[in-house]
């Protein structure tokens, strides 16, 4: 083999088994405790539990996602979120124990 090949066969075998240096290490996965209705006016719901989950700051914006549709966090409070809906998506409707995703970003 030429040195080319020795050298991405190498770089590759790095990468693929180093652990990204800035990956969400552990997911989070909240469900809702109770129905969500459609609409953006309905921007408070309630999870099961809200361990791990945080409000967004000025640097890390933090978000739900359940079904197709992106929420950011913008309070936590026990394990009532205040929300802002339809991120990307409609303010669709969510019914109870609806299994969401929690992420963030920054």
């Amino acid at each position: 083999m030429n040195k080319i090949t020795i050298f991405l066969l190498a770089a590759v075998l790095a990468l693929t088994i180093s652990p990204p240096a800035f990956a969400q290490t552990a997911t989070t996965q909240p469900t809702l405790s109770a129905a969500l209705s459609g609409g953006a006016e309905n921007n408070t719901l309630t999870v099961l539990s809200a361990t791990g989950i945080s409000a967004s700051t000025s640097s890390s914006q933090t978000f739900l996602y359940c079904g197709q549709e992106q929420m950011q966090i913008a309070t936590v409070s026990g394990t009532t979120l205040t929300v802002r809906r339809a991120i990307r998506g409609n303010a669709a409707t969510h019914p109870n124990n609806e299994p969401c995703w929690y992420g963030n970003i920054g």
